[in-house]
């Protein structure tokens, strides 16, 4: 191996992919796995070249041959070397190949502890695991309620000993998981304009890091980005930096899932930022996770569109002949983009769907139960996928959620009731000014009051109302 290829004989830096990035750490991987992750023309001659050379051992899986580094080989490599090539696979210069009689046995397995449902949506998008602050910000911003020393030592303790190959598990608390994935290095390498910290510094300041942008890194797998602008979409101030990167979320649930097992664990370690469990736990929430993400992705294969009748194509061609968009010799495009319209309005079907269950299926103003005519309306307008989440929405009746986009018809942060604009006093809608909307029952899919004030602060404000 010279500092110029890698252990396969490749200059570093040539596509597809080195083989060497999925040859790492603590994970076996078998030839199919390899070619795939990959793209790698012929992992299976390359393999067992490799294993002839010494470079390579094979680990039983169960009945399946999986790969990895051979530790001996590797440690014998001049240290400049062993550098080049751990970050060729994007891993710190500090990180061990653990030998081949281990590869499999010193796997861990975690479930890591979102702070909350959106938390979690942004996680899944990203296929990574973050956490909010943990001390006071440069501003004194609380995000943990203060007195956090303890907590987070044991919380940052716990996250330091999480490595690259560790199965893990999207958790919520109340025995929820919504999937699981693997392990991997930070994306991001480390260069040396990073700042490289310690769990225990970190915890002795008991303050956010004064770096402002960029990152920190703590452990090969357990790092702080300062860079991603992303912010929960109704608490505006909190910073979501530490973060622990996935390969790829699979078996995604997300309903979750209920798993038996946690009993087992002591009550506050399902309060920890991360908590080990079995691997036959793991097993059985993976499983569990697979069988409802088969039926949920079967099930929105078939309901991509809404069920849409022939009257209701009917009435919106007709719709376009009265506004002068009607082209005859475009009927089929004209239906397409009928049904296109039709499909935005309502909302995402993920996001409809959630706001049906937790309304059943009726209109949160008028009680109307037509599934037809009821769509997914937004608290704070629509910004991104992060802005679909239950607590952020209203499930209203179509002329309804009109009028509630126009803020014509608005609803009091306080009260929950319903108040006209003078345009709409003495028609048909009067008899909802000042009726209190109907709320979920679960407590969790209830609006957002801070969500309500800030619509409502907004259009005061833009209106001097």
């Amino acid at each position: 191996m010279t500092k110029s290829k890698d252990i396969f004989g490749r200059i570093v830096g040539l596509d597809p992919a080195h083989m060497n990035t999925f040859l790492r750490l603590n994970e076996a991987k078998t030839n199919d796995q390899l070619q795939a992750e990959s793209g790698y023309g012929n992992t299976v001659n390359h393999i067992q070249s490799l294993r002839k050379q010494g470079k390579v051992a094979s680990v039983d899986l169960g009945g399946r041959t999986g790969y990895v580094i051979n530790a001996e080989w590797f440690n014998k490599q001049p240290e400049a070397d062993r550098h080049v090539f751990l970050e060729s696979c994007g891993l710190g210069q500090k990180s061990t190949i653990v030998s081949e009689s281990e590869a499999s046995a010193k796997t861990q397995y975690w479930c890591l502890n979102f702070d909350h449902e959106i938390c979690l949506q942004h996680g899944m998008q990203n296929n990574l695991w973050l956490m909010q602050y943990q001390y006071p910000d440069l501003l004194g911003n609380e995000f943990q309620g203060g007195n956090q020393k303890g907590a987070t030592t044991r919380n940052w303790k716990r996250l330091g000993q999480i490595r690259p190959g560790d199965k893990v598990v999207a958790y919520l608390s109340g025995n929820k998981f919504f999937a699981t994935g693997t392990v991997i290095a930070p994306r991001h390498k480390k260069s040396s304009t990073d700042k490289v910290d310690t769990i225990d510094d970190y915890i002795a300041r008991q303050k956010s890091h004064r770096t402002q942008s960029g990152f920190v890194f703590y452990t090969d797998a357990f790092y702080e980005n300062f860079d991603d602008p992303w912010r929960h979409p109704v608490q505006k101030l909190s910073r979501y930096a530490q973060r622990i990167d996935v390969d790829q979320w699979t078996h995604v649930a997300f309903e979750g899932v209920s798993v038996r097992g946690l009993g087992d664990l002591p009550p506050h370690e399902l309060q920890m930022a991360a908590f080990k469990i079995s691997s036959d736990l793991f097993d059985s929430i993976d499983e569990a996770l697979s069988t409802v993400s088969s039926n949920e992705e079967a099930s929105a294969k078939n309901s991509e569109l809404p069920m849409i009748t022939e009257a209701d194509l009917m009435k919106a061609e007709s719709n376009l002949v009265e506004t002068g968009y009607f082209i005859p010799a475009d009927l089929v495009d004209a239906r397409e983009k009928v049904l296109a319209e039709i499909v935005k309005r309502r909302g995402q079907p993920k996001f409809r769907k959630a706001l049906l269950k937790a309304y059943d299926s009726r209109c949160a103003v008028t009680r109307c139960d037509a599934e037809f005519a009821l769509e997914a309306a937004h608290i704070i307008p629509y910004c991104g996928d992060d802005s679909d989440h239950v607590s952020n929405g209203l499930l209203l009746r179509a002329d309804i959620h009109t009028l509630f986009d126009l803020g014509l018809l608005r609803i009091h942060p306080e009260t929950l009731k319903v108040h006209l604009c003078p345009e709409l006093q003495g028609s048909s809608y009067s008899k909802h000014n000042g009726q209190k909307i109907e709320v979920p029952k679960n407590s969790k899919a209830c609006p957002n009051a801070d969500a309500f004030r800030r619509r409502w602060q907004a259009y005061t404000e833009e209106n001097g109302t």
